[in-house]
């Protein structure tokens, strides 16, 4: 029975590449420790366990892939569950973060040196990347596997210390209109049929409305954020290359705005903040992986196979 921590620094992909090693290796199971509540939402059930239950088919409940669901969360409760959801598989993919829950001893290091598995340290390609890659390299010591760079290109691979490189994805990095809805808990006025809608761009709507028909025509699928008292801007946005808009204030528009909306399957969201507490929460959404996307999980699988293989060889797992 063998374990593997994949880890990283905030969000850096790390539930990208858990699906992807286990889309690619045999016989794989997965372990969270610790519960991490959406910091906007409601849900009681971390989204990556439900993601993961569903990838790999697991029999397991929910606090038994993340005993950290339960408040009281000890050790002990941790290496039962892991026990349990680890039994007869090759591989338990236990996804932590790197710094979250040190204080109390549930650190990704502290879990590996409970549950006995090397680190795998993810770190997204950005502005200092290498020297986040050395200070955690002389700190992970002997438990580290290896490093992998996320949206990183082939050429990086030639820097000292990698183990892989995951390119970056466009499709894998897009919101959706009803995962605004969703994350927000936002009324839907109109435009039900439009959920389904790719955004690719956010933008406020806070100008006189002869600048905003000039500024909305350079973004395309995009979702427009503006209070529920500016229907002119609400009818400038419906009239250009428009995902979705988001009405904030709980301000309903009149009738004519809402059957506008209707007609051209643009989805009116309507929440109680302000537009700039809005956009700060739209911002902060990080795209889903959604198990039930056969598209989007056979290109996890592609863009992260040459990782997992890489993986399976220094684990001897074939």
């Amino acid at each position: 029975m063998k374990s593997i921590i994949v880890t990283g620094n905030g969000r850096c992909g790390r539930t990208l590449l858990s699906v992807g090693m286990a889309l690619n290796l045999q016989d794989a199971s997965y372990f969270k420790p610790l519960f991490i509540k959406n910091i906007w939402g409601k849900r009681g059930i971390d989204e990556d366990v439900k993601i993961m239950k569903k990838v790999l088919n697991l029999p397991f409940s929910e606090t038994e892939i993340c005993p950290g669901i339960e408040q009281d969360v000890t050790n002990n409760k941790i290496q039962s569950a892991f026990k349990i959801v680890s039994e007869g598989k090759s591989l338990t993919i236990v996804e932590s973060d790197i710094f979250y829950g040190y204080k109390k001893g549930f650190s990704a290091l502290h879990m590996a040196n409970l549950l006995g598995g090397k680190i795998l340290l993810l770190i997204e390609k950005k502005d200092g990347w290498e020297d986040e890659a050395s200070f955690f390299s002389e700190r992970l010591n002997d438990n580290l596997l290896g490093i992998v760079l996320n949206k990183g290109e082939e050429s990086d691979l030639k820097k000292e210390g990698l183990l892989g490189v995951i390119p970056y994805e466009g499709s894998l990095s897009t919101l959706s209109a009803s995962q605004i809805a969703e994350e927000l808990y936002a009324t839907i006025l109109a435009g039900d049929d439009g959920l389904v809608k790719v955004i690719e761009n956010i933008l406020v709507g806070a100008m006189t409305v002869e600048h905003a028909n000039k500024y909305f025509l350079q973004g395309k699928n995009k979702c427009v954020i503006t209070g529920g008292d500016r229907e002119d801007i609400i009818i400038a946005a419906l009239s250009t290359s428009t995902s979705c808009v988001v009405i904030t204030g709980d301000i309903v528009p009149s009738i004519s705005v809402i059957e506008k909306a209707e007609r051209k399957r643009i989805p009116l969201l309507s929440v109680s903040w302000d537009t700039f507490t809005t956009a700060e929460k739209i911002e902060a959404i990080v795209p889903k992986i959604k198990p039930e996307n056969k598209e989007m999980l056979t290109k996890i699988k592609e863009i992260t196979k040459p990782v997992a293989d890489k993986i399976s060889s220094l684990l001897s797992l074939s």
